[in-house]
């Protein structure tokens, strides 16, 4: 698995099913019009955790590498959820770990090639 920089960088990640649970509140809440909302998960987890949670939840034994000669982006990014709460009484439900398993579980991009279904030609 390939890092760029040292992995420092921070980045805030969030479930779909959280997006979606906030879309649909802002869809249908009041006085939110033209307002800029941020949604995620509001805690900033770095690169270099990511790519070692990543490892731990697959069960993998790949390698991190880091590429120090690419550019790693922003060094911090991570939502401020105060407006989502107020206005949409949001709060994230499904933290990076599990989001990761559910992930593997739910797509078939992710299947072992035993467990996946033969495609029709």
């Amino acid at each position: 698995m390939v890092v760029h920089g040292e992995g420092n960088q921070t980045r805030d990640y969030v479930f779909v099913d959280d997006v979606v649970s906030a879309r649909v509140a802002a869809a249908t809440a009041p006085g939110i019009n033209h307002l800029n909302i941020n949604v995620g998960d509001g805690a900033e987890t770095s690169v270099r955790e990511l790519a070692s949670l990543v490892i731990q939840v697959t069960t993998s034994n790949a390698e991190i590498i880091f590429n120090p000669r690419t550019a790693p982006g922003v060094s911090r990014m991570c939502a401020d959820l105060g407006l989502a709460r107020e206005k949409l009484g949001y709060q994230p439900r499904v933290s990076l770990a599990e989001g990761l398993r559910l992930t593997l579980e739910k797509d078939p991009r992710f299947r072992d090639e035993a467990t996946r279904p033969l495609r029709k030609t």
